[in-house]
């Protein structure tokens, strides 16, 4: 591929090819991506997978750039902060998880690599999610008007160690949950919401350039999904997105407002097994059956509790929901704030920060990226996930080199 790196030579700007360690380094971090993401196949290795390819993609980084760390002064100082705050200290209040090193050895290898690699890995995210949503839509749609395929039984939750009774039917091609009437499109992955999430975040990170065939390949799986998240998130980052064009910021706003006055006339329709209701009816009632549906009653009553006690700024440790388990059960942002703290949300917030400060050309598109990040944390389970910061990092790294290349092309035409 030619487009990663761009250089100005006299009135000509050269596209350098991307070199074999960008290309073996946005592989890592696209299997990352997968890995937590996981399609059927990966579902009972999606651990072993994650922890080997961060493990390869950190000794390759030392390799690459040796012990000297790009991230300055204060990036280190970040680094150093996060690893003793969630792997050291959190470890002597509870247990000591070894995810929250995968996070911070993720983040330090992100720290350490240019734009381009970053470039490259989101190009290959989006052709790759693509590619798995254009296959599996093609099986889905044959199914969906009476085709027959053969299918097994795949049980939702003994992979990830619940004890879930639902079962999904495996089409190979495509997953769906057996014995409902609304046919929402799972693609390969354990849920609609995944397609749905990961759909808008892409969407948002394309610039919902539709020029770009796999922008409406990803649209249309992310729609027929019928995930929430994915109709606000698409809503909010389009607005967010496209602020730059006042005629493209008025018709997203017009379009926004036309939806919710649209979804308040429907707002008495009945809780149905029709695709219509099923989205139409959780936006207009909202506060019913939105971000805090997913938090259960008694996790709610207790979080409240938490806010005003002692462990507000440090949180309860990550054994509490070991020694509570009848409160694991709602959002991961809860989840997060009392096992860390206000303390651990700073910190989470200033690993971010920290990307935006290394990669970003224009601060303001990576806070506003962040914003759509933060969107989404509501209501996904996990909260300090590798596969969040590095498809962040790669939006980031994306849109820099967009801006680098349009400045380039710029002042060679002058």
């Amino acid at each position: 591929m030619l487009y990663l790196s761009v250089q100005k030579t006299g009135n000509y700007i050269l596209k350098r090819p991307a070199e074999s360690a960008d290309k073996c380094f946005a592989a890592i971090f696209m299997i990352i991506l997968f890995s937590q993401n996981p399609p059927w196949p990966m579902w009972e290795l999606q651990t072993q997978i994650l922890a080997f390819f961060v493990m390869v993609g950190l000794l390759l980084t030392i390799a690459k750039c040796g012990s000297f760390f790009y991230g300055g002064v204060s990036g280190l100082f970040i680094i150093a902060i996060g690893f003793l705050y969630f792997f050291i200290a959190h470890g002597f209040l509870g247990t000591i998880r070894v995810s929250s090193a995968v996070f911070v050895a993720t983040l330090f290898m992100l720290l350490q690599l240019n734009a381009r690699v970053g470039e490259l890995a989101f190009d290959w995210m989006t052709y790759m999610f693509s590619f798995l949503s254009m296959l599996s839509l093609f099986f889905w749609v044959l199914w969906q008007v009476g085709v027959p395929l053969s299918s097994s039984e795949l049980y939702y939750g003994v992979w990830k160690g619940e004890n879930i009774s639902t079962f999904l039917d495996n089409y190979y091609f495509f997953v769906t949950e057996g014995g409902t009437s609304v046919k929402r499109f799972y693609g390969v992955f354990d849920e609609p919401g995944v397609v749905g999430t990961l759909s808008a975040l892409m969407l948002c990170g394309l610039r919902f350039n539709f020029s770009l065939k796999r922008t409406w390949i990803i649209l249309v799986a992310g729609a027929l999904s019928w995930s929430l998240a994915f109709v606000i998130l698409s809503v909010v980052g389009f607005i967010l997105v496209k602020r730059g064009g006042r005629a493209k910021l008025v018709f997203g706003l017009m379009s926004a407002g036309g939806g919710v006055v649209g979804l308040y006339l429907l707002s008495d329709i009945s809780a149905g097994d029709s695709a219509y209701q099923l989205l139409l009816y959780r936006i207009a009632n909202f506060s019913e059956y939105g971000v805090s549906s997913r938090v259960d009653d008694s996790l709610n009553s207790y979080f409240m509790s938490f806010l005003g006690s002692s462990y507000f700024l440090f949180g309860e440790g990550t054994s509490f929901f070991q020694k509570n388990p009848e409160l694991l059960s709602g959002q991961g942002v809860v989840f997060y704030m009392i096992e860390y703290g206000f303390f651990g949300v700073l910190v989470l917030l200033s690993f971010y920060v920290l990307l935006i400060y290394r990669f970003s050309v224009k601060r303001i598109d990576g806070y506003l990226l962040l914003t759509i990040f933060l969107l989404s944390f509501l209501q996904r389970p996990h909260l300090m996930t590798p596969w969040q910061i590095v498809l962040f990092w790669s939006i980031l790294c994306c849109w820099s080199q967009a801006e680098k290349y349009r400045a380039l092309r710029c002042s060679s035409s002058n």
